[in-house]
């Protein structure tokens, strides 16, 4: 009689790992690198599970963005030896359904500054499809790009602040104006003697086209706002501060991201009277932007950097660190958070993967002097994937819906 034998298969090493822990199988290319300095890090994910980064290699150096593989290796099929190095300073990035990859920034020119819009394939080489020659010029002197959403037809919406005016603006896939969104193209938001406006990161709900910006507004000091307008550009609403957190004083709104349920998810930081401190804060608001359904204090000196929605409904916010919460914002204490504090870890950005796992990116060993450090990125256990609907079309791609703050073949 044959003898019995009892086989097991070698599971994943990822699979075993709780909730928010740190993945040691993953080893980032550029860890631990000196010279970094924290100009506009971002990271974003491809649908694939690789890795987008992008960081400037000291100060007076040309910037870069290089792709990682899932462990962390340099992914050497990406532009030239698993990089690119960039004419031109990126100020957000976002990842199209298809792989392709959007990157905001502006030309540099002296006294202009005008606003751009590069794609790269999927492999990292200037796509001349869009806009002729791979990069969408935009004629809008002196504005500043901070955030890059796409509709869920591929337009793509560009937001920025020049002076105390919002304006954004809207491209047809290929890089051409259009012309059907605000005035030939351009939708602005004027301040005024009393009033500042400037946003911060946008988010694109995909069932009605609504944009929804976090940002602030000066008047007798800086103030939380969610502006939202419609599909064509026309300012909908500002919401001043969450008015419905007893006390707030004043602050401002920098992350934002929409959810499955339509609703918007905020970031940012409040005071409250009585005190000169900053909290940060993350707030829920119904699908009109106009009521807060939920919000939580992250505590003193909080600074919400990115915003990832799960599929489940939960919430990660990484500031310091990365958390996790319950569709009402009330902590999840089972995502564990295992950063020793002796790594003095600074936290630039977050981008969630299609698999449900974060990379976290910074650096660490930061020099207030030299105002530079080392890269750091680390990679966080997941369990449950990204959530797909509605898109927002920032930094996380997760699949062919596309996604969520706030960047080809």
């Amino acid at each position: 009689m044959p003898s019995a034998c009892v086989c097991m298969e070698q599971l994943d090493s990822r699979t075993l790992l709780s909730a928010g822990a740190i993945d040691p199988t993953y080893h980032p290319a550029h860890d631990q690198e000196q010279n970094w300095a924290p100009l506009g890090n971002r990271v974003a994910m491809q649908v694939d599970n690789k890795s987008l980064h992008y960081a400037q290699l000291g100060f007076g150096v040309a910037p870069i963005l290089w792709r990682e593989k899932p462990d962390g290796s340099l992914d050497t099929t990406f532009g030239s030896g698993g990089s690119i190095q960039m004419n031109f300073g990126l100020t957000d990035l976002a990842v199209q359904p298809d792989g392709r990859i959007l990157i905001a920034s502006n030309d540099g020119t002296p006294g202009a500054n005008n606003p751009l819009v590069l794609r790269y394939t999927v492999n990292g080489k200037l796509d001349r499809t869009f806009a002729g020659d791979g990069v969408a010029l935009i004629k809008k002197s002196g504005m500043y790009p901070n955030s890059i959403a796409l509709t869920p037809g591929g337009k793509i919406v560009l937001a920025g602040n020049r002076f105390n005016n919002v304006y954004l603006v809207r491209l047809n896939p290929d890089g051409s104006y259009d012309t059907s969104f605000g005035k030939r193209a351009i939708a602005t938001l004027k301040g005024g003697r009393k009033r500042d406006y400037d946003i911060g990161s946008i988010a694109v709900r995909h069932s009605d086209n609504r944009i929804f910006a976090a940002g602030d507004f000066y008047q007798h000091g800086k103030n939380w706002a969610v502006f939202s307008f419609d599909g064509r550009g026309k300012l909908l609403s500002i919401l001043p501060q969450p008015t419905d957190i007893s006390g707030v004083k004043k602050g401002g709104a920098s992350e934002i991201a929409v959810d499955a349920d339509g609703s918007v998810i905020v970031g940012g930081e409040v005071q409250f009277p009585g005190s000169t401190d900053l909290h940060g804060v993350i707030a829920r608001y119904s699908s009109n932007g106009r009521k807060l359904l939920h919000w939580h204090d992250l505590g003193v000196g909080s600074h919400p950097v990115d915003i990832a929605l799960q599929s489940d409904g939960k919430v990660v916010v990484a500031d310091d660190r990365a958390r996790r919460f319950n569709h009402d914002l009330t902590p999840d204490n089972s995502f564990i958070h295992a950063i020793p504090s002796s790594r003095d870890f600074w936290l630039a950005s977050m981008a969630m993967s299609p698999d449900g796992s974060f990379i976290l990116y910074g650096g660490e060993g930061f020099d207030t002097v030299t105002q530079e450090g080392r890269f750091s990125s680390i990679r966080l256990s997941g369990d449950s994937p990204a959530a797909k609907v509605p898109a927002d079309g920032r930094r996380t791609a997760t699949g062919s819906a596309g996604k969520d703050r706030q960047a080809l073949s």
